[in-house]
This record gives C-alpha cells, sequence and structure tokens, in this order.
C-alpha cells in the first residue's frame, strides 16, 4: 500500500514539468475603430450607401428612419471585433494580403428590412480621408469606393438583438 501511494505522487509529481503556458497571441489584423469615427449619417445619405459599385449591399432595405447615439451603444466595441474575425476569415495565414492599416471610419445609416429597424454600416479605411480637405465631410457625405478590397466593407447591425448580418468587403482592386 506504501508502494502504491508514493508511485502516484511521483507520477503526480512529473507531470507538473509538462504543463504548457498558452499566451494569447496578438490578432493577425489588428483592428481599430474609435468612437469618435463612427458618425451617424441622414436618411438621404444612407440611401446613396446602397449604391456600392464593387460591394454587394443587403438586399430588401426601403425605407430609411433617423437612428439616435443610444442605437450604438457598445458598436465600438463589436464591430472591430467581427471586422478583425472577417479579415483573419477572408486571408489566412501564408496569403499574400497583410493588412498593415487597421484603422477605420464608420459611417452608419438606420435602413428598414420588413418590419426591422437596423443600421447599416459603411465602413472605410481612414486613409480615404486624405482625399477631402474637409475632414468633417465623410459626417455629411457618402463615401462609396469602387474596389478598395479589405479597406472597405457594409455590414448589417439589429440593434435589438446586437447581431451582424450581410458582411461584405469590396471587390479587389
Amino acid at each position: 500500500m506504501k508502494r502504491s501511494y508514493t508511485l502516484v505522487l511521483a507520477l503526480m509529481w512529473g507531470c507538473r514539468g509538462n504543463e504548457k503556458t498558452v499566451t494569447a497571441k496578438p490578432p493577425r489584423f489588428p483592428v481599430t475603430i474609435a468612437t469618435d469615427h463612427i458618425a451617424l449619417v441622414s436618411g438621404s445619405v444612407g440611401r446613396e450607401l446602397m449604391r456600392q459599385c464593387s460591394r454587394e449591399v443587403p438586399p430588401g432595405l426601403s425605407n430609411s428612419w433617423q437612428a439616435t447615439p443610444a442605437d450604438l451603444s457598445g458598436l465600438d466595441s463589436l464591430l472591430p471585433n467581427l471586422v478583425q474575425k472577417k479579415l483573419a476569415d477572408a486571408f489566412p495565414v501564408g496569403s499574400p494580403f497583410d493588412h498593415r492599416k487597421g484603422s477605420y471610419y464608420a459611417q452608419v445609416a438606420g435602413l428598414v428590412r420588413g418590419r426591422d429597424r437596423l443600421l447599416y454600416i459603411n465602413g472605410f479605411d481612414a486613409s480615404t480621408l486624405n482625399d477631402f480637405q474637409d475632414s468633417t465631410e465623410w459626417r455629411r457625405r457618402s463615401i462609396v469606393v469602387c474596389d478598395g478590397g479589405p479597406g472597405y466593407f457594409g455590414v448589417l447591425f439589429n440593434p435589438s438583438t446586437r447581431r451582424f448580418s450581410d458582411f461584405h468587403f469590396n471587390g479587389p482592386g
């Protein structure tokens, strides 16, 4: 009996050295979307955002509604995680794409599908602002860019369920 007890202790002690320390890897595609880089746009701008030239837009959107800042609650933390995941899915390890920028701005428009009030998010790379003399113009005017790949995206967000759908990057170019 004494032997088996000693053997169990020796086995337990020996296993301690085999433990692995797991450290979280930094994301391959770090994404930031600061709160002040998210703007609510008017219904007319929202309808213009539905006229993309190299990206699918969600089907069945009809009327617009004026979203409020309360409808955006938490979007600044949820959206970067989604974009980061979509980048990783679209560009697996070993792919030639290297998304160095990672800083986005977003225009948010209230649109309706059936009875659901949704938010359409038009995301664009921060470097897009270099094309404007007035750095606040993006808050009033639709930003529609042909091609540009993962520097530009569109996605629907349901503020009631806090779920995303219909995510698409722009086409390559």
